[in-house]
């Protein structure tokens, strides 16, 4: 059995109210239904439905009485008004007022003998009837001598007056006519027939349940406290919800989209008795600009707990990376203060290991203990020997190179990024190889690279993972690495 169609009207009736059409990450964003879910309540009690149907209507002594008329002629502009009336009219004698004036020409004739004797009188004459000649008559001449005339006498006349009464009136009025006629219309409407159905009540009073989701520009939904947080305590199933949608990042390179789409959905489901209909309301599309985030991997001589920490520091970017050393510091601080914004209006957003380790990296970078750190614009490096950790001296004499020298390292970048490291020069595996891959709070971090066992942090929903490629002889990863690189960002 389908919903009445009161209630199916009022479901149908529901759309998505305006959002705003771009909003920033950490921006409210408001969701709600109008005309609202309250165009229910008036079948929540329930409601009684009723069906009738009139098919015969009898009016009788039906009187017009019209006391104001006015009319006047409409048209496009003032002063071009165009009213015409065209008019056939039959006119009788005693005819309402009207103005007449005609002219009259009579001519002296002679008719047939009256036989019958009629047409004696006005109402009579028969103006068809035919005359026999013209009526002769006598003129004088020049000398005053009568003559018979061969010419017709006749008369001219002239008619004025008024026409009392219009018998019959053809024709029809063009134009525009604009006024008003002000009036009652009285009588009797009686003889109603048709059926009238009995009342109904709904089984129960609807119950409505909404659901919320979004999607990303190519149809993937996107997860709460992931992608989005929710804000005054709402929920994806109330009718009125509030999200804050957290940062897209994207790497800080020539070429790359920084806008991402934000779709929003509503499923509205109606249920009266044990009969259900829902309804999907959307999408309604947001675009969200990306947040620029640069790759940066900095790897230190000593562990973060060890003596010495941090030692020599070398900083490593990809080869499309837009910055040089001297601008990663106040690049990393306007990322730092858009995530501080978000961090602070949501707590659940967990960018706190994120902007601990970007103050860690703007440390390592400002304020060196020893030395400038060694920066490396490359996707690979096949061999960390020919990358100066101290420059040589006389014919080379004290030179040190960064194989076999890291103990820690730190990245961030955009969800996704990749890099890998390797005991061996040139990418080889078999002396023990690993990666890291960055998640949603894009950062990763391991603090010593001690053991074969080695933990990135953060963990969890949107951290680090950490995928052992092969495990090293030496059972450790410490001061042995000897070549890494970026992979391509997906």
């Amino acid at each position: 059995m389908a919903l009445p169609t009161i209630v199916l009207d009022a479901l149908n009736s529901l759309q998505i109210a305006s959002v705003p059409p771009q909003v920033n990450a950490g921006d409210r964003v408001d969701l709600g239904l109008s005309p609202g879910l309250n165009a229910f309540d008036v079948l929540s009690q329930p409601p009684k439905l009723f069906d009738i149907e009139l098919n015969n209507i009898t009016l009788d002594d039906i009187a017009i009485d019209l006391t104001d008329i006015n009319l006047a002629p409409l048209g496009a502009q003032p002063g071009q008004e165009k009213l015409q009336l065209t008019l056939d009219a039959n006119n009788s004698p005693g005819s309402t007022p009207g103005a007449t004036d005609l002219e009259v020409v009579s001519k002296a004739v002679e008719f047939n003998p009256l036989s019958p004797p009629t047409g004696t009188t006005a109402t009579d004459i028969d103006t068809s009837e035919s005359s026999l000649h013209a009526l002769p008559h006598l003129i004088p001449n020049a000398s005053g001598v009568l003559l018979l005339s061969t010419a017709v006498e006749g008369l001219l006349s002239r008619i004025t007056g008024t026409v009392r009464q219009v018998e019959k009136l053809t024709g029809g009025i063009t134009g525009n006519i604009g006024g008003h006629i002000n009036g009652a219309i009285t009588g009797t409407i009686k003889n109603l027939t048709g059926s009238v159905k009995a009342p109904k009540l709904l089984p129960s009073p609807p119950v409505i349940t909404v659901e919320w989701y979004i999607e990303d520009g190519n149809g993937k939904r996107l997860t709460v406290n992931t992608d989005f947080v929710m804000q005054g305590n709402t929920t994806l199933t109330n009718a009125a919800a509030s999200v804050m949608f957290l940062p897209v990042f994207a790497e800080l390179s020539a070429g790359v989209d920084l806008i991402s789409r934000r779709r929003i959905f509503c499923k509205v489901t109606v249920k009266v008795g044990s009969d259900t209909t829902d309804r999907l309301l959307g999408p309604v599309d947001i675009l969200l600009p990306k947040v620029q985030l640069p790759t940066v991997l900095v790897m230190t001589e000593h562990a973060v707990s060890g003596a010495g920490f941090p030692g020599a520091v070398l900083v490593a970017v990809p080869s499309q990376s837009l910055l040089a050393l001297d601008q990663l510091t106040d690049k990393l601080r306007e990322v730092k203060v858009v995530l501080d914004r978000i961090q602070n209006l949501a707590q659940l957003a967990g960018f706190g290991d994120t902007l601990a380790q970007i103050d860690q990296i703007i440390a390592l970078i400002g304020s060196p203990t020893s030395r400038i750190p060694t920066f490396v614009k490359q996707d690979q490096v096949m061999d960390l020997w020919y990358v100066m950790r101290e420059p040589g001296g006389f014919l080379g004499f004290g030179y040190k190179s960064w194989e076999d020298c890291i103990s820690s390292l730190i990245m961030i970048g955009p969800p996704g990024r990749v890099a890998r490291f390797y005991n061996a020069k040139n990418f080889w595996e078999r002396l023990g190889a690993f990666e890291i891959v960055l998640g949603a709070k894009a950062v990763g971090h391991i603090n010593t690279l001690e053991g074969s066992a080695l933990q990135c942090e953060p963990t969890g929903a949107g951290g680090c993972t950490f995928n052992q490629r092969w495990s090293p002889p030496p059972s450790t990863f410490n001061d042995v690495l000897s070549s890494y690189q970026f992979l391509p960002l997906q």
